[in-house]
């Protein structure tokens, strides 16, 4: 069972993603993969999710792998969707040391193609307010994921222990 905070910690795999899926997860929002790809859903709106992790900053392959779904998506059921990447960039350095998780070409990938970009810190920091049972507007929260188009924050909308 993953643990919130091996999010910050784990290499490109499984275990990333099911870290990922489960700081989510206690942020409302429901696994749709049904087997397939990473799929979240949150109400009506879904989001494709990569997710990636670096010992440096993140590059672009979570990006080549979102770009690919999304025009499959188009191609197949002839509908759009949104993206969000989760980035673990520096993995192996303590979270208050990652200047840069994220490569700049990276960030503006996330802003020219229209998805949420998600440094891992932003995402743990979000997911141990909501265990610590801070008082969270959890929906404001995965607004702010479902609807931003470049790389997201969350620290206005958490406990300021949290931020």
């Amino acid at each position: 069972f993953a643990q919130p905070r091996d999010v910050l910690w784990l290499p490109n795999g499984r275990a990333l993603l099911a870290a990922a899926m489960r700081c989510l997860a206690l942020l409302g929002f429901s696994d749709r993969s049904g087997g397939g790809p990473p799929l979240l859903g949150a109400d009506a709106d879904e989001l494709l999710l990569e997710v990636e992790a670096s010992d440096l900053a993140v590059g672009m392959a979570p990006h080549y792998r979102l770009r690919a779904r999304l025009g499959a998506l188009l191609e197949r059921e002839g509908r759009t969707s949104r993206g969000l990447v989760v980035a673990s960039g520096w993995r192996g350095h303590p979270p208050e040391h990652r200047d840069t998780p994220i490569s700049d070409a990276l960030r503006v990938a996330a802003e020219a193609h229209s998805y949420a970009l998600l440094p891992v810190t932003e995402l743990y920091a979000a997911a141990r307010a909501v265990l610590a049972g801070a008082e969270l507007d959890t929906p404001a929260l995965r607004a702010r994921l479902l609807t931003t188009s470049a790389l997201v924050t969350l620290a206005d909308l958490l406990p300021a222990a949290e931020a």
